[in-house]
């Protein structure tokens, strides 16, 4: 038995508006996947971008770190140099006498010499 007109005519839109929604489907999945493309893309530039910061900076701060070293050397010689003459200017005239055997009798004058400043002195 033939269907009706209007069955007929039912089915055939239905057709129609499936045929419509898998079109529309399949265009939505290769928009998505374009646009997650893209995404995946920008993600990947933006990581390398990041990863050759990472590398400059870390170049930048070996540079800096071996400087700051060189540095902390240098100023650890100085000060040793500065206490070595220090303790030079500490060796008044007098002193090696000073530490001889108590046999010797010692006079002030023998253990410290009076500075320039001192009426007298020198």
């Amino acid at each position: 038995m033939a269907e009706p007109q209007p069955i007929k005519d039912a089915h055939e839109e239905a057709r129609r508006i499936r045929r419509e929604a898998e079109r529309r489907a399949r265009d939505i999945v290769e928009d998505a996947r374009k646009q997650s493309a893209a995404t995946v893309a920008e993600a990947r530039a933006a990581a390398d971008g990041v990863l050759e910061d990472a590398k400059r900076l870390s170049d930048a701060l070996a540079k800096s770190a071996e400087a700051l070293t060189s540095e902390a050397e240098r100023l650890v010689r100085d000060v040793q140099m500065a206490h070595r003459e220090l303790l030079a200017s500490l060796r008044l005239p007098g002193v090696a006498e000073r530490d001889v055997p108590a046999s010797r009798p010692r006079r002030p004058e023998d253990v410290f010499e009076p500075p320039d400043w001192i009426p007298g002195g020198r």
